[in-house]
């Protein structure tokens, strides 16, 4: 995958949600209390301790730029190997 801001080859690898991967909406930032969206769907796994779940994602070490897919969770023996290289 190219980056899309420089368009440079991305690293594939993956990106970790121990607890949970969540996502805030920048319209929800500017309220005083907002909540954000919990994409991994941890749930209870947030409170109590669980094995960690991983997403396919792309990172862009001169943007500082991660992409992750989270379509689908893997556990860390499902991981399949890079499309690229």
């Amino acid at each position: 995958m190219n980056c899309p801001k420089c368009d440079s080859v991305m690293q594939e690898g993956c990106s970790s949600a121990n607890i949970s991967l969540s996502w805030i909406d920048r319209q929800k930032l500017r309220q005083f209390v907002f909540q954000d969206e919990d994409l991994a769907k941890a749930g209870i796994k947030n409170i109590l301790p669980w094995k960690g779940e991983y997403f396919l994602a792309f990172n862009c070490l001169g943007c500082k730029l991660l992409v992750v897919d989270y379509s689908r969770k893997y556990d860390r023996s499902e991981i399949p190997p890079a499309v690229s290289g």
